[in-house]
């Protein structure tokens, strides 16, 4: 089903993931190969933009803590 494109995201566990993950998984699973995100185009995605930034300000509070 996957690879037709014909998936959904059922409700447990999918209704505690954002919508911006959930798009990354989309493009991720795009049947196009010309579409489909390469893991460059992963890496610049919003969520993993948010998600990286979150981390590495945890990291510097914690760094200027010690």
């Amino acid at each position: 089903m996957i690879k037709a494109g014909k998936y959904e995201f059922h409700p447990d566990p999918w209704d505690n993931i954002s919508e911006q993950a959930k798009d990354l998984v989309r493009h991720c699973l795009d049947v196009n190969y010309k579409t489909r995100y390469k893991s460059s185009d992963a890496l610049i995605h919003p969520w993993i933009s948010n998600v990286i930034s979150a981390y590495l300000n945890i990291y510097l509070i914690e760094w200027k803590a010690s």
